[in-house]
């Protein structure tokens, strides 16, 4: 299964100079989940906000998706930063599968 990416929440200005409606901040979850029975599933996550800024000209908010606003969380991140939350993701997902650590006292 592949990382999951979510917006729960966006901020936005209603009037920034000529333009209304503009997101200023973007609430983002990556996430990814293993298992199939709800007591045996394993979840890693990472979670943040991400400022944008106004690029052109602005897609009216009545119109973005969250595909939109995925993407220009990404684009603020860059390339590297993505690809280190996913995997971390993927490293804390596999560590929790198949440990290599363990805690606890012998007696």
């Amino acid at each position: 299964m592949s990382i999951k990416w979510n917006v729960p929440n966006m901020q936005r200005d209603l009037v920034s100079g000529e333009h209304k409606d503009i997101i200023t901040r973007i609430d983002w979850i990556a996430s990814k989940e293993v298992g199939t029975e709800e007591n045996s599933k394993i979840v890693a996550m990472r979670a943040g906000s991400k400022w944008v800024t106004l690029v052109g000209e602005p897609k009216p908010y009545a119109d973005v998706t969250e595909e939109d606003a995925i993407k220009w969380v990404k684009d603020a991140m860059g390339e590297e930063q993505v690809k280190r939350y996913e995997d971390e993701i993927n490293a804390e997902i596999d560590e929790k599968t198949t440990p290599t650590k363990a805690t606890g006292v012998s007696w």
